[in-house]
């Protein structure tokens, strides 16, 4: 079932089916990557940021601990 919510970051759409799952994404520190890792996190998901820029991945493992779920980079 999907559902629309507002947060901090704007309109998203949330999938409770997804709560606990863990996500790698690949390409996660850059543009769609990082709003994909966002998106994932917001709905519960434990995300693994995979990339090749160490600073870029930082950011969005914040971008994931920020809404509340667990990130790590490699």
């Amino acid at each position: 079932m999907m559902n629309t919510r507002t947060h901090e970051f704007g309109p998203s759409t949330t999938y409770p089916d997804l709560k606990g799952k863990v996500a790698v994404v690949t390409g996660g520190s850059r543009a769609i990557g990082t709003a994909t890792a966002r998106a994932l996190a917001l709905n519960g998901v434990s995300i693994c940021v995979v990339g090749r820029d160490p600073v870029a991945i930082e950011h969005a493992v914040s971008t994931v601990t920020a809404v509340g779920s667990n990130g790590i980079g490699v």
